[in-house]
């Protein structure tokens, strides 16, 4: 993150959080733009961006400041913070297990909305002393919240705005072949093939491919394509 941020005369400051079963994740956060202020301003209305599955907090600023959300949010005005799930480049430590167990890949969707989100949001706000926040979030970054606040309902009065970019909350209209395929067979067991439990993509090869497609007209159609076999379009 340091050498997505800093070279933009940008702040950039790192917190650990730690969940409950003992996932050690890496919040950042950008206090202030470099156009409208120099000095953290607790007047500031708190925004927390929420990346999508395979990527991590890197997506928010892996463009320049014009094209990159977590830059523009700091610019408008916001005190951006950007979270990081469990296993992702940015939080891959674990009190009790290491990342090659199997053990350590033992969880789910339900774990990251209602483990990993909550415990940012609390340092968040216990940190900034404000009673809510705004969230922003894409695909897989638009369900955690709403499965979120609708377990756990007093998590409502702390998030006063949900922003929400290509929202996934079912997947009978999903246009992506590769994804309509892995849904349409039977089981986990048939998608993995027998294969280990561990790592699937790793958020660097995603950001990567994603910096990538800032070029020239036949490079980004070649991207479009291939994002769009691999999640649909909005």
């Amino acid at each position: 993150m340091e050498d997505l941020v800093l070279p933009w005369g940008y702040p950039l400051e790192t917190y650990p959080v730690e969940t409950e079963d003992g996932f050690v994740l890496r919040l950042y956060r950008i206090p202030y733009g470099v156009k409208n202020s120099t000095k953290p301003d607790p007047r500031k209305p708190v925004v927390l961006l929420i990346h999508g599955i395979t990527l991590a907090s890197s997506c928010f600023v892996v463009l320049d400041p014009e094209s990159s959300m977590g830059f523009y949010l700091a610019d408008a005005g916001f005190d951006v913070w950007m979270l990081n799930t469990r296993s992702n480049t940015y939080s891959r430590g674990n009190r009790y297990r290491g990342d090659t167990s199997v053990a350590y890949w033992q969880y789910s969707i339900d774990e990251l909305a209602l483990l990993d989100l909550p415990a940012q949001i609390d340092f968040i706000l216990k940190f900034t002393g404000k009673p809510s926040l705004a969230t922003v979030g894409h695909s897989q970054g638009c369900t955690l919240p709403l499965m979120l606040l609708s377990a756990k309902p007093e998590y409502n009065a702390k998030v006063w705005l949900m922003m929400q970019i290509g929202a996934v909350t079912h997947a009978e209209e999903i246009q992506a072949k590769y994804m309509r395929h892995q849904a349409e067979l039977r089981s986990a067991q048939k998608v993995l093939g027998g294969a280990a439990i561990g790592n699937f993509i790793m958020n660097s090869v995603t950001s990567q491919l994603i910096s990538s497609c800032n070029g020239t007209y036949s490079r980004l159609r070649y991207c479009q394509k291939l994002i769009h076999f691999l999640v649909g379009g909005l």
